[in-house]
């Protein structure tokens, strides 16, 4: 349903309030929208701007250290929501948490609503779907899977549509999640436990050594895609 209704959706943009700050959307391909937004007079770095997206949500987000009124910064969108239906497992009691698996192979939890019991339908609110172009690595043909990186950093597995050969590409149905994968490296001088700081998508973020590790080693540390 998702695949043909994105192959027949048209883009469409409204006008945006003189009153808002100016906002350009910057094309990309398929998935969260990025926005380039620039600062007022008045606003300084570490205050939380205010602006409308094409789709007339309103959203926010801190002007970056070193940007000043006049200048531009990019933002980048969370996924609207949508609901998705999951059906509660044989084993599964209401109340207790359960795992679901979207489309797109990746895993999600949710907790099972009070009188529902196994084989019972109910919805959750999932990332807005988004189409994702997969190149097929040397060695696959159609009919296997393919491992790939969505636009949201995360990893995910796909089956080469029929006709589709190695070195071509194909389009997918990807769930955007709502955090972002970032790779950081433990400063020098911290330890399990020690706090540091490294800088996020949009701002500088602090984080805690985790057990096991050492400076220098590199972790994958999941941030919030929309801030």
């Amino acid at each position: 349903f998702w695949l043909k209704y994105f192959q027949a959706a048209r883009v469409c943009s409204r006008a945006m309030s003189e009153e808002t700050p100016e906002v350009a959307k910057v094309p990309v391909a398929p998935g969260p929208m990025i926005f380039n937004l620039t600062v007022p007079e008045g606003v300084k770095p570490g205050d939380m701007l205010k602006f409308v997206g094409p789709d007339g949500r309103e959203r926010q987000a801190p002007v970056p250290d070193g940007v000043e009124p006049g200048q531009t910064f990019p933002v980048q969108d969370g996924p609207a929501m949508v609901p998705f239906e999951v059906t509660v497992p044989e084993t599964g009691k209401e109340d207790e948490v359960m795992s679901f698996v979207l489309p797109d192979g990746r895993s999600k939890t949710t907790h099972i609503p009070h009188g529902k019991g196994p084989g019972d339908t109910f919805q959750v609110m999932v990332p807005t779907p988004v189409l994702f172009q997969v190149l097929v690595p040397e060695g696959k043909k159609e009919g296997e899977e393919v491992e790939y990186t969505g636009p949201d950093g995360k990893s995910r597995t796909a089956t080469v549509p029929e006709g589709v050969e190695a070195g071509q590409s194909f389009n997918t149905v990807v769930y955007p999640s709502m955090s972002i994968d970032v790779k950081v490296e433990i400063p020098e001088g911290k330890g399990e436990g020690d706090e540091f700081t490294f800088m996020g998508p949009y701002r500088e973020l602090s984080f805690k050594v985790p057990e096991g590790k050492k400076a220098g080693d590199i972790i994958l540390l999941s941030v919030p895609r929309r801030l």
